[in-house]
């Protein structure tokens, strides 16, 4: 989903944490909104020109991205989604979403999750050099984007909703058994909510990845 704002502009980055963002592109500018924001903290970002004496002062965008951001997939045609950030580590099954980046002009460490099955989206949170330390010399990441779940609630609140056309997709079943797996008490309203579907195509999921889920308990003698 890409928001229009301003002077019809399209805007391809939000934010989630304690900053508000304000875009002109090819211009990033950073206006703070709170010193320490919350991940309950939902903010589209708005378009305000750089002056002229400001416009080299942003080398990269990890600036423009704040403390945490939502970025589209294929935002930057044909340029990359997230210009210079190199991935440089993966935090492996089943978090297979999940990888830190770093980017190459600034040197700044973020926490990266990969959304491809729902709302094709890159969720950000940049990492302190303490994180970063503990992610490369002891393998201990932050659990922001652990759960699937929380990947698709942060979409939704910056105005992420897919639709998917047939309700028993299999990408569907596949985000509902990592949720079932994470969460075993969740609802199909709750699952409804999640993945866009009616409550009755949410029990239907729920019921599904209930029966994957128990045959894969029994296959491995759990």
């Amino acid at each position: 989903m890409v928001a229009f704002l301003g002077a019809g502009v399209p805007s391809n980055i939000h934010t989630f944490g304690g900053y508000q963002m304000s875009i002109s592109m090819p211009k990033l500018k950073v206006i703070p909104q709170t010193p320490h924001g919350s991940a309950d903290t939902a903010v589209l970002i708005t378009e305000i020109p750089l002056p002229a004496t400001e416009q080299h002062a942003c080398p990269c965008q990890c600036t423009a991205l704040g403390q945490s951001a939502v970025v589209d997939f294929g935002s930057n045609h044909p340029e990359p989604d997230l210009p210079g950030l190199v991935r440089v580590r993966d935090r492996g099954l089943p978090w297979w979403w999940l990888y830190e980046s770093r980017c190459s002009s600034c040197g700044t460490h973020w926490l990266v999750a990969q959304e491809e099955r729902f709302n094709d989206v890159y969720l950000l949170r940049r990492l302190s050099e303490h994180e970063a330390r503990a992610i490369e010399s002891e393998r201990v990441w932050p659990d922001d984007f652990d759960r699937y779940e929380d990947l698709l609630q942060i979409g939704a609140k910056v105005g992420h909703r897919a639709n998917f056309l047939d309700p028993q997709e299999q990408t569907l079943q596949a985000i509902v058994a990592d949720m079932l797996h994470d969460r075993p008490h969740i609802t199909a309203s709750e699952i409804s909510d999640l993945v866009n579907v009616s409550e009755q195509e949410g029990a239907w999921l729920l019921q599904t990845a209930k029966v994957k889920l128990g045959d894969q308990h029994r296959a491995a003698g759990i």
